[in-house]
């Protein structure tokens, strides 16, 4: 990152046969002071799509660029665990294999998802589908004493996951042991 002290001079830029002039002595402080932000901000620019390191203000925005659901409720630093997973959590998106990776990424907390994973089939062409269950039900297990607040977490997270063209229940729940 190249910050005030190191960014360098107009003066430096432009041809030696107008340095030292004093046309050149009187516009070069003034450019120097207008552009200065500018190339800061420029050279700054890279970090506002990090999630580590964004301003808090521009969060809510990495958040609707990358479309990663979050509560504006959870903490900041949750925040940015969820942006900074949500690209890699896209590629298992769907799977029983890539929420449990998505909710140990957000939260750290190890999961177990279980996902039926049933097909519905008929013997022949013309009979009718057994009946289907009520809903889709993916059921995450989370280790014995994890609190309340995180088993919400959890849940919110788990039911942004769930595809939204099915029926789903979804069931956090401590694990006994």
């Amino acid at each position: 990152m190249t910050g005030p002290a190191t960014t360098p001079s107009v003066a430096g830029q432009i041809p030696v046969l107008y340095r030292g002039t004093p046309v050149s002595d009187a516009f070069v402080p003034a450019l120097d002071a207008i552009l200065r932000p500018l190339i800061d901000g420029l050279d700054t620019v890279g970090q506002c799509f990090a999630p580590g390191s964004a301003p808090s203000g521009v969060l809510r925005w990495l958040e609707w660029v990358t479309a990663v659901s979050v509560d504006p409720a959870w903490s900041e630093d949750l925040r940015r665990k969820a942006l900074a997973a949500g690209p890699t959590a896209y590629l298992g998106r769907g799977t029983a294999t890539g929420l449990a990776s998505w909710l140990k990424a957000v939260t750290g907390t190890t999961v177990t998802v279980s996902d039926p994973g049933d097909v519905i089939s008929a013997n022949a062409a013309d009979a009718d589908l057994p009946p289907l269950g009520d809903s889709f039900r993916v059921v995450v297990t989370a280790p014995s004493g994890t609190d309340s607040v995180q088993l919400g977490i959890l849940q919110q997270l788990a039911e942004a996951a769930v595809p939204v063209y099915v029926p789903y229940t979804v069931i956090v729940e401590s694990s006994k042991s």
